[in-house]
Formats: C-alpha cells, structure tokens, sequence
C-alpha cells in the first residue's frame, strides 16, 4: 500500500495527542515505524533514554533494533507488549497502528522500571553502547520512575484506546482520499487534454486517459516512468528542465514535441506547468496540462505560406502598375490633357497606398515569426516629416483639407529604419485626411522631448473627425481591430495600419499613443483626434 501514517493524519494532530497522553499517564511517549524510526518529537523522556542510551551510535541503533522488534512482534499479535528494552534494560510498552491490514507506526511509551537498580547490570549495559560517564549513567538510571504493574496495565489500557482510535481515524481518511483520488481520476480522465503530474525526480506519478491516447502508450507504462522519456529532442528536454527548476517562472507555458514510438512521429504540444506542495511534505510536484496542437501548427503553416504567396504576387502587379503611371504621369509616353493627368495621378496614388499596406501586411506577418527587423541609419527626421506630407497632399486637395506644419528649429538627426519611419508617417496622415471632414485641417508637428537625461523626438498628427472613445484608445493599436461601424466615430479600416505603427515603433524603443477628443466644442459634440509617437534621438555620444 505504501501508506505513511503522516499521509493521512496531520503531524500537529499526532504530535497534540502523544503530548497529552504523557501528561495524563506521566509517561515518555513517542511514535516510530516499521523500522523502528522516529516520527514525532519525544515527549517526557527520561534522562537515561535522552542523554545517554541513544547518545553513541551503539546505542542508537540498538535502541532502534528494540523498538523495530517490539512494534513487529506488537503487529504480529494485534495486541499490546510490555518488554524489556535491549538497551538499558527498562520497561518499554508498544501497541500497533493498523490502517486496513497494513502495520504502519507503533505507538511507544514506558521507560519505566519495576525494581530496583542493579548496579553491575547498569555499568555492564553503559559500557557495552560506550559510555564513559558511568556516575551519571547510574545517576539517570536511578531517576527512572518505579511503576508498578497494576498502574503500567492501567497506562497500557488507555494505550490501547488510543492506538485503536488512532487506526480508525486513519483508516477513514485513507478510504476518503482513496475514494478522492478514485473520483480525482475519474476527472482527469474525462478531460480532453493530457494532464501528467511529476515528482521532485522527474518521474511521472499520475497520467489520465487522454495521455496514453496522445502519446500511444498504456498509462501503466507511462506512470513511473521519467518525465524526460516522452519528450522528442534535447532541446525539449532541456526547456522543460529549466522550467521545473525555476521556482519563480510558475505558472509558465511552453511548446514541447513529444516522441510517439507507437505513431512513428512527434507530436507538438503546448504545455501549461504549474508547481503545487503538499503542507505534508518537504518536496513539491508539477502539473502539467499538454494540449495538441497539431492541427493549429498546419494551419499556421498553410497561412504562413498564403501570406508569403500572396504578398509576393500582390507586389509584382502594384509595381509593375506604378511604373506604368509613372511613366505616364512624367509625359513619356506623350502629353496628357488636365482629366487623363487627374486619373493617373489617383491611379498612381492609389497603387502606392496599395503598396503600402501589403508592406505593413508583411511587417506584421514577420513579427508574429519573430523575423521582424529593421535597417537603422542616420537620416534628417524633419526631411522624412516633409516628404510624407507632401506626398499626401493630393490625398487632402481632394477633400479641400489643409495641412499645417509646425516649423522645425535645430539638429533633427534619428537613428533608425526610415523606409519604415516614413510608412509610419503616411499612415497616421492617411487616416487623419481619411477621416476628417472637408475643408477642415490637419495639424502635423514635430518636437523634441526631453525626460530623465535622454531626448525623444515625437511626432504628431492632429485632425478635427469624429474622435475615438476612450474604450477604444488602446485597442485601436491591436491588430485586424475595427470600431464598431454604428458607432458614431465613422473610423474604419482594415485594422493593420495602426499595429504596424507600433510595431515600427516599439521596434525602435519608442511609444505611440491617441489622445482623443482634442476639442469639446464640436457642433456634434467632442470631437478631434492626436495620434502621437516618440523614439529616441541619438546623443553626440552614440
């Protein structure tokens, strides 16, 4: 059964219960097990048990050889014994705690005598277990309460009320947590995910249904064995190792392969480790939930490889378009009227916000592989903020909008991706001409900032459309994420623009944020909105 009688009755409880059984019977009284090992504090000792017949190894184990004889001869009749110790010859009581039929403690009490101390005894005893003190080995032994054996079988009847409560109660609480566990498993095994527990030594102590479906093992061979066993490579195992033996880093995830012999494959899981202790141990053991994700990683795969077909064939046309209106557009190919000059340039316009969005398309793409860089050089920022608006200022003729910009004054020199920090810039402008009204205008600023000895360039665009609820302000930088179109704030899109921005951004230690409304006395009410990123500028030193 392999039952352990602090498994199932606390330690305090025992330790509560000897303590009032010496008081009450003035007796020394302890707990050992099967083996004659200790496990509870002594409690009223004499003197001859404490300092001198267990302080040498002889008399140590001899000690131990007469409690394990008492307890298995105890065990043997169902019934208390009174005996004679092997160490220093006192009288030492023992009753059995049977839990089922299994002998699992023997509850020790005694260290009485019922004579007189013969002196040439007792130096023969202290000499045998190598004791040097003789005068206070006879000392302590004379201390030894004389009892007689009237009062010893009065002390053993209510010794063996005790032990006989004592199996009861352990016994119960055995067949509850038995019935616990039976139910327990009867959970687990109705979930759908692999749920292990691990010991301290990385061997399997549990496994429901789902795991010897999974891995194509019977659970009888999968509890026992180590934990390592059913991983596929090294690196799997060693990822799980580090996380076991991190204290802090639960509750933690992470991908594992697992190695199925009987599927002749691996088979990718995403794992949820926890740690739990038992208040009744001193080591702990891990939970770990494994779901298959198999069918998630093939479609991971098929959209990783649309996108990158997509995007590909998406590029080629828009460019090969551009250069064709390009070529138009310069007069190459002939003079144009006013009507076929406005067409091309919209065709042209409208191709390079194409571009543009297959480009942050394939940004964030890249990020969610962590393949995500950027190609930092040193460029003028307030260049890069002139090139952006001016190539929107068609987009805002057409809607009669007019763009202001704030004079920049001083060096204005960043390190970083301008090919991305220049989309960025289109893209906040594009939705601030996108979504405010005609003949309204857009206010472009760029700044300096600077906090705790470090400098920050920012850039802002300010426009006068509907505003952007609060509730709203964080999601927005989320990707594919769209305002509800009853809203009254009008703003839509695919959801991509603004995720690419924090993408670009953060890519580059900075932030972006919204602060919205800008004005509160809009005809409809509030309205306006700032959208406003910040990078670090580059020192003389850097």
């Amino acid at each position: 059964m392999g039952l352990a009688l602090r498994d199932v009755i606390e330690q305090s409880t025992l330790e509560n219960i000897l303590e009032g059984f010496s008081r009450v019977c003035g007796i020394a009284t302890f707990l050992v097990d099967p083996e004659g090992r200790p496990l509870s504090e002594p409690h009223g000792w004499t003197s001859i048990c404490r300092d001198y017949c267990r302080s040498t190894p002889a008399g140590l184990s001899l000690c131990v050889q007469s409690d394990k004889e008492g307890g298995a001869q105890a065990a043997r009749l169902q019934h208390h014994v009174v005996y004679r110790c092997l160490n220093a010859g006192i009288l030492d009581c023992v009753a059995p705690i049977i839990v089922g039929r299994y002998h699992v403690a023997t509850l020790m009490c005694g260290q009485v005598s019922d004579r007189a101390v013969d002196v040439e005894d007792a130096v023969r005893r202290a000499r045998i277990i190598g004791i040097t003190d003789i005068d206070g080995y006879l000392a302590a032994r004379a201390d030894v309460p004389i009892m007689s054996r009237a009062r010893l079988d009065t002390v053993v009847g209510f010794m063996r009320v005790v032990t006989q409560t004592l199996s009861e109660l352990a016994w119960a609480r055995y067949l509850s947590a038995h019935n616990s566990r039976r139910h327990l498993d009867k959970l687990f095994s109705s979930v759908s995910d692999c749920i292990l527990t691990i010991e301290a030594d990385g061997h399997i102590s549990m496994a429901n249904e789902s795991c010897a479906k999974l891995i194509g093992r019977p659970r009888e061979a999968i509890v026992g064995s180590p934990v390592e066993s059913l991983l596929e490579t090294d690196l799997d195992r060693e990822a799980l190792q580090k996380r076991i033996s991190e204290d802090n880093c639960y509750p933690c995830h992470l991908e594992l392969n697992l190695s199925c012999s009987a599927r002749n494959r691996s088979i990718p899981v995403q794992a949820a480790v926890s740690r739990f202790r038992d208040e009744n141990r001193s080591d702990s053991s891990i939970v770990a939930v494994l779901r298959d994700i198999s069918q998630e990683k093939r479609l991971q795969d098929l959209r990783r490889d649309l996108v990158n077909m997509v995007t590909h064939d998406m590029f080629t046309p828009v460019i090969s378009v551009q250069k064709a209106m390009g070529l138009l557009a310069g007069g190459n190919l002939g003079p144009l009227n006013s009507d076929q000059a406005e067409i091309v340039r919209m065709a042209l316009a409208t191709s390079r916000e194409i571009q543009g969005m297959v480009g942050d398309f394939m940004s964030i793409h890249l990020d969610e592989y962590e393949r995500f860089t950027i190609d930092k050089v040193r460029f003028d920022f307030d260049e890069l903020v002139d090139e952006a608006v001016f190539g929107m200022m068609l987009m805002a003729e057409d809607k009669n909008i007019t763009m202001k910009r704030n004079a920049w004054e001083g060096d204005c020199v960043v390190h970083g991706d301008r090919q991305r920090l220049y989309r960025v810039c289109l893209n906040l402008l594009t939705n601030a001409i996108k979504y405010s009204p005609p003949e309204s205008t857009v206010q472009v600023d760029a700044s300096r900032i600077l906090t705790n000895n470090s400098q920050r360039i920012a850039f802002s665009v300010t426009d006068e459309g509907p505003g952007i609820p609060k509730q709203f302000q964080e999601l927005v930088f989320e990707k594919f994420f769209r305002l509800d179109t009853n809203l009254k704030s009008g703003r839509r899109g695919i959801g991509l623009g603004l995720s690419f921005c924090r993408l670009v951004v953060e890519a580059h230690g900075g932030s972006v944020w919204v602060e919205s409304p800008i004005s509160a006395t809009g005809v409809n009410g509030p309205y306006g909105c700032r959208f406003t990123f910040a990078i670090p500028q580059p020192t003389d030193d850097s």
